[in-house]
């Protein structure tokens, strides 16, 4: 079972309003852990499959110049995400979950090591302030390296 959210964060997270929740809930059959409680991953991959088969009714043709229109304007609806995607305006989903966890464990690694290296340089000082300083420049280290993460991305 995934992470729960409530009917606000839902509606939020899937461009919504709350009152839209309770509406696909009820007429569409969006799933729900127990009355306004949501499991996110449930309710994202089912959020999907109605917005596909919305699509799909609404491009019932007509006629087949109706279809070529519809064609032709996903076309370039899927033109403008390329786009964007190559100025970097958008990003893939995957990579961003990898940059981040990359960061993040840079960011455990840092402070895991700071208890250590600090141990051996504060041995020799002999007043409080002396102790401060080395510690204020590991963090002010660890905090330099750990701010340089996105120029390692980019």
């Amino acid at each position: 079972m995934g992470k729960h959210v409530g009917n606000k964060e839902l509606a939020g997270i899937l461009g919504v309003t709350p009152q839209r929740i309770n509406q696909l809930v009820a007429d569409h059959g969006m799933p729900q852990v127990k009355r306004g409680q949501y499991d996110l991953r449930a309710c994202v991959q089912w959020w999907q499959q109605y917005q596909e088969k919305v699509l799909r009714d609404q491009l019932k043709p007509k006629d087949r110049q109706d279809a070529e229109l519809k064609k032709m304007l996903l076309q370039a609806q899927l033109m403008e995400i390329e786009l964007q995607r190559e100025l970097s305006l958008v990003v893939n989903v995957a990579d961003a979950q990898r940059v981040l966890g990359d960061a993040v464990n840079a960011t455990r690694a840092k402070l895991l090591a700071l208890p250590r290296r600090a141990a051996g340089l504060v041995m020799g000082q002999t007043t409080p302030a002396g102790i401060e300083t080395v510690l204020a420049e590991l963090i002010h280290e660890a905090l330099t390296d750990l701010a340089n993460i996105p120029n390692l991305i980019s």
